[in-house]
């Protein structure tokens, strides 16, 4: 780190604070989001979603498709 410059003046002063700060930041890793945390996706319900589930509606229909699946296998 190098030399700190003579302050004088709250400017100074406040600039230094937020140059410490800033540099502070940097030095920071970025944190991690929930899906890294957890592991990443997963694998097993990514392989047949369509690419259009990003679209709200589309996974609704998709998830009572499935819901429908599942109710017909089980009284059968």
């Amino acid at each position: 780190m190098g030399k700190l410059p003579v302050i004088s003046g709250k400017k100074c002063v406040q600039a230094l604070l937020k140059k410490l700060i800033y540099e502070h930041w940097l030095t920071l890793n970025p944190r991690q989001t929930i899906v890294e945390r957890r592991g990443g996706h997963p694998k097993y319900l990514l392989q047949d979603a369509s690419s259009d589930l990003s679209l709200r509606e589309n996974r609704k229909q998709a998830i009572a498709e499935k819901i429908q699946q599942s109710h017909q296998q089980s009284y059968l």
